[in-house]
């Protein structure tokens, strides 16, 4: 999952799919939230909370899920425009 967020070349295609949804959403959109994102969303929880040593569904444990996703998620896009602050981001 971070991998494919993380991708130089763009997001993978279903992350365009993904994005299209969030804007005009139909139904495929509740069964990609179920089969997707959510099943990643719980190893990611389970991962950070080993991490911290708290268990999975923790509101610090999902904070800091959800931290390191939009971390990811700038880093992509910083990089994308080149540009951060005044300054490369490479």
């Amino acid at each position: 999952m971070m991998r494919q967020l993380s991708q130089r070349d763009g997001p993978a295609w279903w992350a365009k799919v993904m994005g299209h949804e969030l804007v005009q959403q139909t139904p495929a959109l509740a069964a990609a939230v179920e089969h997707v994102i959510a099943r990643n969303a719980v190893v990611l929880c389970e991962t950070v909370g080993g991490i911290l040593h708290r268990p999975s569904d923790d509101r610090t444990t999902r904070l800091c899920a959800v931290s390191i996703i939009g971390q990811i998620v700038h880093y992509v896009h910083a990089g994308r425009s080149s540009a951060c602050c005044g300054r490369t981001c490479r």
